[in-house]
């Protein structure tokens, strides 16, 4: 009867725990978004996100003058190690234009810095959707399929950018995702 106990035992801390362990979030990651628009329709998202103290201190450890300041070489270190392997992910980016989705290859303007301990890193992301004269949809969220990252958008933090004519508004449709409509 011990040795079924103990093997059970086993079986639960060696096979089902490492599973347990990728079921919940190890880093967090808040976010705004601004959706950029001018006269022909979206531009694209200017997103900043904003990460835990966890993986901000893993970065700030590698910030060698200790200023609190992300330099050009540091800056160039992080996008390389910390941040380009979320291309693979399309950048944690679900972009829904009519149902169809847009795959996110490239980002533009990566810029990280640090702000009260925290690591933030601000891009944008081109997305150009053309205007009409009858309302178009867009979707958008940012998530991590894999759930190792919980990506939450902050209060109040996903706004339209618009300096032109088109009428742009934008919804929550549930905690993390949004609709956009614009026409001309």
């Amino acid at each position: 009867m011990k040795i079924i106990n103990k093997t059970k035992i086993c079986f639960i801390l060696f096979f089902l725990l490492p599973l347990a362990m990728w079921a919940h979030p190890h880093l967090f990651i808040d976010y705004t978004a601004d959706l950029i628009f001018d006269e022909f329709g979206l531009v694209g998202v200017k997103t900043e996100w904003t990460f835990d103290e966890m993986f901000s201190w893993q970065i700030l450890s590698e910030n060698t003058n200790h200023d609190q300041i992300i330099d050009n070489q540091e800056r160039e270190n992080i996008e390389k190690h910390a941040f380009s392997y979320l291309k693979e992910s399309g950048y944690f980016s679900f972009f829904l234009e009519e149902n169809e989705r847009f795959k996110v290859t490239k980002i533009k303007n990566f810029s990280p810095r640090i702000e009260n301990g925290r690591v933030i890193y601000s891009f944008f992301i081109p997305w150009k959707v053309k205007a009409e004269n009858k309302p178009k949809y867009l979707k958008f969220l940012f998530d991590d399929e894999s759930y190792f990252c919980a990506v939450t958008p902050q209060k109040d933090g996903v706004k339209i950018i618009n300096n032109s004519k088109l009428k742009a508004e934008i919804s929550m449709l549930d905690q993390v995702s949004f609709q956009i409509s614009f026409w001309k």
